[in-house]
């Protein structure tokens, strides 16, 4: 995908049209900043009525015009509350930020501008100074600046961007520390480094956000990383073909956080890595990524209705614990369709079609009820030697290679129920269910049976 293709799928996150500007830089203040009292003034009826006090860049005041203005040339330095709105395109020159953002309650409207940054300049927007709050960026550009298109590290609260192109930058956005946000419609591409990055700053995590309708692609590192997240809401978020390496969406250390209808395609590592707790993910699709669709090292997840398929690895990988997982497809993966190695994890109505093996379970306390395992090319239900209390119940493995169940342990594990056909190459009954005398009725541990509960065709 070249940069005009991803420049016309912004057509899904299509900007409001704003009225041509020509002045070069307007702002009004706040109610109750009694400092700023300008002119209202114009010098062309070409103006939009939430800008129509004006501070200038580039030129200074006219003699009809005495409304003053913030510098000739970049870096544009805001100290004081207001909204302001940019009106024509900016270069920033080397060694030089776009903007400085050095005051809290500051709104800016790119108004469709851009700000495109020279060789060795520096960031495009920076927010400078401890928990600046109620900051709002938005309609525009900001691509090619030698550091990062927005960079808002040092914590704060009530911020909102939305409507931007992010692009060439080094990280588009690189946020830390803050709390109720907003990041929605951007279109964030060609970093060298990550498209968006949410950490934590010092003890405070990044918190209480919603980053929805974005799309990401073709980042040198993951599209979208979130470090010690909580309590976040990724909803619509498209992040394809990034890192080199990178994930479509890397969480690491956080809590509770939603990912709905997230999609994320060919990317170098994992669709989506994940290694907090209490996350959930609905209705994400992760295809031929180079590693496994879905890494979901976390504990005390809920997923449901995901999809993974054509990746390198695996189509889902999951070592924690008290997993829920309901209603997944993983087709056509080069390895396993559901890896699951740690513990206590629950798989219901799960489909793995087209892997090496269907599901390869190891450790303890695992169930697996309604799911079909078909055309695998090794192993429908692999239960490796470690595993240990394992129901699997009421499953189906039909046309698998190897076969349809395979019990490798020598403790229990209770497996009944289940149907199986037409596994092993060439197909054979004894391949349907393969295992030694170790498997039991459930709940209640009884005699060793022979698969006489299951039903082989």
């Amino acid at each position: 995908m070249n940069l005009k293709q991803i420049l016309s799928f912004l057509c899904l996150f299509t900007m409001s049209t704003i009225a041509q500007q020509v002045s070069v830089f307007e702002y009004t203040p706040l109610e109750g900043d009694e400092t700023l009292n300008y002119d209202t003034q114009e010098t062309s009826s070409a103006t939009k009525a939430s800008c129509d006090l004006n501070v200038q860049i580039g030129s200074a005041p006219s003699a009809i015009n005495t409304v003053p203005f913030l510098s000739p040339t970049p870096p544009f330095r805001i100290r004081n509350p207001g909204q302001y709105c940019l009106t024509i395109d900016v270069t920033v020159p080397a060694g030089t930020n776009g903007i400085v953002i050095e005051s809290s309650d500051v709104s800016i409207n790119l108004n469709g501008k851009s700000f495109t940054g020279s060789t060795g300049s520096g960031f495009g927007i920076l927010v400078s100074g401890l928990n600046r709050s109620n900051i709002v960026i938005e309609n525009g550009t900001i691509a090619s600046m030698g550091s990062n298109g927005i960079h808002y590290v040092n914590g704060g609260e009530q911020v909102t961007l939305r409507n931007l192109k992010l692009i060439r930058n080094g990280i588009g956005l690189n946020l830390s520390g803050i709390r109720n946000f907003t990041i929605e419609n951007c279109l964030v591409t060609l970093h060298r480094a990550q498209g968006i990055v949410l950490s934590n700053f010092g003890t405070t995590s990044i918190q209480s956000g919603v980053i929805s309708n974005c799309f990401l692609s073709f980042n040198g590192l993951s599209g979208l990383q979130i470090t010690q997240g909580q309590n976040l809401i990724l909803q619509n978020i498209v992040s394809l073909s990034n890192g080199n390496p990178g994930n479509g969406i890397q969480e690491t250390n956080g809590n509770r956080i939603i990912f709905d209808s997230c999609v994320t395609n060919n990317n170098a590592q994992s669709g989506i890595f994940s290694s907090g707790i209490g996350n959930s993910f609905s209705n994400c699709i992760a295809n031929n990524n180079g590693a496994a669709g879905f890494t979901l090292n976390g504990n005390r997840l809920n997923i449901n209705d995901a999809q993974a398929k054509g990746n390198t690895t695996h189509g889902f990988a999951m070592s924690g614990a008290n997993a829920t997982v309901t209603g997944c497809s993983s087709k056509d993966n080069s390895q396993n369709g559901f890896l699951i190695t740690g513990n206590h994890n629950s798989f219901e109505q799960c489909d793995a079609i087209g892997n090496a093996s269907g599901f390869n379970v190891s450790n303890t306390n695992h169930c697996l009820l309604n799911c079909v395992a078909k055309i695998n090319s090794s192993f429908g239900f692999l239960l490796q030697p470690n595993s240990a209390q394992c129901q699997v119940r009421s499953n189906t493995a039909v046309d698998n290679g190897t076969a349809g169940f395979q019990n490798n342990t020598t403790t229990v594990n209770y497996i009944y129920s289940n149907f199986a056909s037409n596994n092993g190459t060439p197909p054979a009954t004894a391949a349907n269910f393969v295992g030694i005398l170790n498997v039991f009725t459930s709940p209640v541990p009884a005699d060793p049976i022979n698969f006489t509960t299951n039903i082989s065709n």
